[in-house]
């Protein structure tokens, strides 16, 4: 099925999530998978470290790198986790730690994070730099992720056991001024 709306054109039947984000129709689009599992790779309890050492991933050609924020009272409180990847199944997930680990990692750990922090949906053509960049400023290390058909990405952040273990960095991110809401990733 071809998409008919534009990536800047308003639909009525559009849900749109962040101001800067344009507005897509969110029906055109099936969202008929989930990547639920990812791959737990470090620990750190200052932010901009745990971002760092992501961004030190990416360079080294990790893409789907990301951080979340985990609160573990026994172990003194918030915890910044630095991920790697998405996958549709806990094989998967398997597979690729185990390949991690026989790469280099000392710790590669497949968890079920299957909710999100989503910040937007926009059109896969849509420019969405600007908006990464002004979230990252933040302090915050979004990532995308195809939806539905394809035809769009998903802007989110980090990747969570619960919806009760997002809602802690939902409420920051709306105090940074960001609309947002917590989905399934």
């Amino acid at each position: 099925m071809e998409k008919k709306t534009k990536p800047d054109s308003p639909s009525e039947t559009s849900k749109p999530v962040h101001q800067d984000l344009p507005v897509i129709n969110l029906e055109e689009l099936t969202d008929d998978f989930r990547f639920p599992y990812t791959i737990h790779v470090k620990s750190l309890q200052e932010s901009n470290k745990a971002v760092e050492f992501a961004q030190k991933l990416k360079a080294q050609g990790y893409n789907s790198v990301f951080t979340s924020l985990a609160i573990i009272p026994s172990k003194g409180g918030e915890w910044h986790r630095v991920f790697i990847g998405y996958y549709e199944t806990l094989d998967d997930a398997k597979l690729s730690a185990s390949l991690m680990k026989k790469n280099g990692f000392d710790y590669a750990n497949p968890m079920k994070t299957p909710f999100t922090i989503q910040l937007g949906v926009a059109h896969k053509d849509y420019p969405l730099n600007t908006i990464i960049d002004n979230i990252s400023a933040k302090g915050y290390l979004p990532y995308t992720m195809s939806y539905g058909n394809k035809e769009a990405v998903k802007l989110i952040i980090g990747a969570f056991e619960d919806k009760n273990k997002a809602e802690v960095l939902l409420k920051r991110l709306e105090a940074d001024g960001f609309k947002a809401e917590i989905t399934l990733r």
